[in-house]
């Protein structure tokens, strides 16, 4: 009798651990799988990653890792990634229009792991974080789900006709410089997503901006995003 209630025991542990486990639809969500990383931003491409034009790739940095007298943590900023060891980069508003600052837009492209089934839901989440360069900090961040962005030739430009399922909250500016702001949402999938996009969608009128500091820098908004995750609620 004791051999076969533990048996049951060890089987229900076994099943329990296997249903906790849970698919990240994202491929390399916290960029850690990375060619050339160490020689960022310039030449490292991390897998999964790609600019919406497919030859773009996103800026990457990489953290020194602690202790604080190793500052930068990673380049051209001083915080450190939320987890591991990387981050990507991304230029998100600038506040002069048109705006003369070069690179305005920045939609980092990601392959999900496979394709979003239809009619199911999924909790999606991010995190972001300002340069300590910014002047500004804004609202409009968003992750947008389909299968046709191969079709878009230009992203230094606001992609308003995209319609991202995944929002921050309208006038919730992230101003944060030092701490990860996660960015979260749900929403069910049409059944033929395998591409997302993460980035502002909003034209520079709709997206509303807080002064974080008067820095000599331009009024531009740059961001790191680190990880994302896409993740079924039935899992």
């Amino acid at each position: 009798m004791k051999n076969i209630l533990f048996f049951i025991w060890v089987t229900c542990v076994f099943y329990g651990e296997c249903k906790s486990q849970t698919i990240n639809y994202v491929t390399n969500g916290s960029f850690e799988d990375c060619v050339n990383c160490q020689t960022p931003p310039y030449d490292a491409r991390p897998f999964g990653w790609s600019g919406i034009d497919t030859t773009i790739n996103p800026f990457v940095y990489c953290s020194t890792l602690p202790p604080i007298a190793n500052l930068p943590y990673f380049a051209y900023s001083y915080q450190y990634p939320k987890s591991g060891n990387y981050v990507i980069a991304a230029n998100v508003f600038c506040v002069s229009s048109p705006c003369t600052y070069t690179n305005s837009r920045n939609y980092p492209k990601n392959r999900l792991k496979m394709i979003l089934s239809s009619g199911e839901s999924y909790c999606v989440r991010f995190s972001v974080l300002n340069r300590d360069v910014n002047r500004v900090g804004i609202d409009a961040y968003g992750m947008c789900f389909g299968n046709n962005f191969d079709t878009i030739s230009y992203e230094n430009v606001p992609l308003t006709y995209l319609s991202p399922q995944i929002k921050n909250t309208t006038g919730n500016c992230v101003t944060d410089t030092l701490n990860w702001t996660a960015i979260q949402g749900t929403f069910t999938a049409i059944g033929d997503e395998k591409f997302a996009l993460i980035g502002n969608f909003k034209n520079d009128a709709a997206t509303n901006y807080s002064l974080i500091a008067a820095t000599p820098f331009p009024m531009f908004t740059d961001v790191f995003y680190d990880d994302i995750s896409c993740i079924n609620l039935n899992s």
